[in-house]
């Protein structure tokens, strides 16, 4: 399997498509390309490891290198939705937004829907545009890229934090699991990131939630994720 997927976003957001290509070679960072009009994610190859001592088992994944930026963003949305709403900051990762603006509140507690013509959340856009299910990471894929791939997937500890799919539960269940996607219902979604260790302890950056709708005030940005069974030979 391909150690990358590329997005090409290069169309904005009147395209019709956005064409996704497999690649083996690291994107080119000399220029700011690969983190503007395209949108790269990397292949995590998984195994058992253990969460809360419990043992976890994920498939494998494709997860964005880096958090969406703000030029990304622009691209799929048609506008900023950012505290800096202006090109000079089109290189740092979009903050400040809601997890119903990434992800639509119709769509079922932990996996996506087709989406109709009038789906107009960031994911929505990227899936119809790709053919394929793009979402947010879920905690347990978050969690297990930040112990075992930071190489791969930047800043996991820094600002801004970072939505996951998951609704929000204090403790994980107390068995083994197999690509857990958390509550079935709750009154938050799941943060993660930035270390911050006073609030909630652990190897990978604090946990904590945020109502999905309210207005975000805090610093708080995503990143994309897709299954690897999402590949197709031919792309």
């Amino acid at each position: 399997m391909s150690k990358y997927l590329k997005v090409d976003l290069s169309g904005d957001s009147n395209a019709e498509k956005y064409p996704v290509t497999k690649s083996n070679t690291i994107p080119d960072r000399t220029n700011g390309i690969w983190c503007t009009r395209e949108l790269w994610l990397c292949r995590i190859d998984t195994d058992s490891f253990v969460m809360e001592n419990e043992s976890t088992r994920l498939s494998p994944f494709y997860m964005g290198i880096i958090k969406v930026t703000q030029a990304q963003f622009k691209l799929i949305m048609g506008s900023y939705t950012s505290a800096s709403k202006d090109d000079n900051n089109k290189l740092e990762p979009v903050d400040n937004i809601q997890y119903e603006t990434i992800r639509c509140a119709k769509w079922d507690n932990n996996g996506a829907v087709d989406c109709d013509e009038g789906c107009c959340c960031f994911m929505g856009i990227l899936q119809k545009k790709t053919g394929m299910r793009f979402d947010l990471p879920t905690e347990a894929q978050w969690e297990y890229a930040c112990l075992n791939a930071r190489d791969k997937c930047k800043d996991m500890l820094n600002n801004p934090q970072e939505w996951c799919l998951d609704w929000w539960s204090p403790k994980y269940p107390d068995v083994s699991q197999t690509d857990p996607k958390g509550p079935t219902s709750g009154s938050g979604r799941v943060l993660r990131g930035e270390n911050c260790p006073n609030v909630e302890p652990c190897l990978s950056g604090c946990r904590q939630s945020y109502p999905p709708n309210l207005v975000v005030f805090d610093n708080i940005g995503f990143r994309v994720c897709v299954s690897a069974s999402q590949i197709r030979p031919t792309e």
